[in-house]
């Protein structure tokens, strides 16, 4: 069957696809039409697996039997999961009667939010908004067709409570590879019980870039995919073929679904080119741009994005308005001072120094406020605090953040990263120095809201949280304020 249309020609062969099975019906041009109505097209990839995804029969019931339980899809970044995911969500909601429950959530509560806000922004902006309504608050978001009660898109956190009590006729899981295995296991364990009333009229979906050696309950689903192992598994996967070389524009398009439809050869050369930098840039572009399993050890986000960061060389124009931030190693070995600043709104960090020792701190960072007229800014917890007290005990106004802001500040930064794409970091060492420590920096979890953690983390991260405060700071002027969160620091 030919799946290319007249906008997206390009279909390359995926590495592992089950076949259509013609004795089996396909929900593929109801979806298609729920995405136009949505605005866009399907590229060829996303209507092949959804034509073989979708597949069913009619019971004596009446009722849609799928010949797939569970299905799986891999695919490089950028090759359109969420614009795929959207439509076949939206379809389940309103073609299951009542109720019709659908579930979804991501590698962290906050990303599906994200992810979920992008969803119900289409929808407003779109001919459905006349029968579907949306929900915005915190933990709830969602879609859901109004004066039908029960049918709905709602988002959830990863946890493991989470499904308890429901019974959702779809359940989606976004970028699993940062799961691991017992988390994965009790994620899938708790979808497959609520669809138990459901039977085989219910699916769960499942979808991610391939992760690293350490992703072990996405490898163990990939291996059983890959290996026909399971018959109610649809196994879907576009990777660069075995031997062949992974920065040779050549090859992409033997395997990247979106390329020639939704980008272009250029925007990966890029990419390829800023990956040849180093040995684990070498390895995260492979990962991510190839869908190979990566070496590396699992970070909070994709440290592709990083890479596609744009980076800067020169220090602000207006001195006066950028922010000076410290922060001091948890064993007081070393410290950073970072500048931040806003360049036509988007804002950018440079490392001013980063020493051994601390007694050089506190004169380094009053000289650079006095001499630039700007302002300073450390997290109020953590071994920065004796700095500020000495600061502050000599006259020098230092703005302390709140545990709230810290928290804040770090969403904001990965934020910056991973979904705005907006950072503007330093060229050379200095960024690499940060991406170093990101790639193993672990994060502390309170009432949602990630901070990186100086005692989880098993190495320095001081350059990291002063450039995370520095962007928060010169984003968030001290008129703003975050209500405190009722928690020790």
């Amino acid at each position: 069957m030919d799946y290319r249309t007249e906008i997206f020609r390009y279909a390359p062969e995926p590495a592992y696809h089950p076949p259509r099975d013609f004795q089996y019906q396909s929900e593929l041009h109801e979806v298609e039409r729920v995405a136009k109505l949505l605005g866009f097209t399907l590229m060829p990839w996303q209507r092949r697996a959804i034509d073989v995804a979708s597949q069913f029969k009619l019971d004596a019931r009446g009722r849609r039997i799928y010949k797939y339980t569970h299905v799986l899809i891999t695919v490089p970044r950028q090759s359109g999961k969420t614009t795929l995911m959207g439509p076949v969500q939206i379809h389940r909601m309103m073609t299951r009667g009542v109720p019709a429950a659908c579930w979804y959530t991501a590698q962290s509560g906050q990303d599906a939010r994200k992810r979920i806000i992008e969803l119900i922004e289409l929808v407003e902006g779109s001919p459905m908004k006349m029968v579907i309504s949306s929900q915005r608050s915190n933990g709830g978001e969602g879609i859901k067709l109004i004066d039908k009660p029960g049918c709905h898109v709602t988002r959830f956190s990863p946890t493991y409570s989470a499904l308890h009590g429901e019974h959702p006729h779809l359940v989606s899981f976004d970028e699993i590879w940062h799961y691991d295995k017992p988390l994965g296991e009790a994620l899938l364990g708790a979808a497959e019980p609520a669809q138990i009333t459901l039977g085989k009229s219910a699916q769960v979906w499942m979808f991610s870039t391939m992760g690293t050696i350490e992703s072990d309950f996405m490898n163990e689903l990939v291996e059983t995919g890959r290996a026909g192992a399971d018959p109610n598994l649809c196994y879907i996967e576009y990777s660069v073929p075995e031997n062949a070389d992974p920065f040779d524009p050549a090859v992409w398009w033997q395997y990247h679904p979106a390329l020639g439809n939704t980008i272009d050869e250029e925007a990966l050369q890029v990419r390829a080119e800023k990956a040849k930098e180093s040995l684990e840039k070498r390895s995260t572009f492979i990962r991510a741009y190839g869908n190979r399993v990566g070496g590396a050890r699992t970070a909070i986000i994709d440290l592709s994005l990083w890479d596609e960061l744009p980076t800067i060389t020169a220090p602000p124009a207006d001195r006066s308005e950028a922010v000076i931030a410290y922060e001091v190693a948890k064993d007081s070995k070393a410290a950073a001072v970072v500048i931040g600043w806003l360049e036509n709104d988007a804002p950018c960090f440079q490392i001013y120094k980063q020493a051994p020792g601390t007694a050089w701190v506190a004169d380094t960072v009053r000289e650079l406020a006095e001499d630039w007229g700007a302002t300073i800014v450390a997290d109020g917890g953590g071994p920065s605090q004796r700095i500020t007290t000495e600061l502050t005990a000599a006259g020098t106004d230092v703005r302390a953040l709140s545990l709230a802001e810290y928290g804040q500040a770090t969403e904001n930064l990965l934020n910056l990263i991973a979904i705005e794409g907006c950072l503007h970091i330093p060229a050379g060492t200095a960024a690499d120095e940060v991406r170093a420590q990101l790639s193993y920096a672990v994060p502390q979890t309170s009432n949602g809201v990630r901070r990186f953690s100086r005692d989880k983390t098993p190495a320095e991260i001081h350059a990291l949280v002063a450039a995370t405060v520095a962007v928060y700071a010169v984003m968030h002027p001290q008129a703003d304020k975050v209500p405190a969160l009722a928690l020790p620091y």
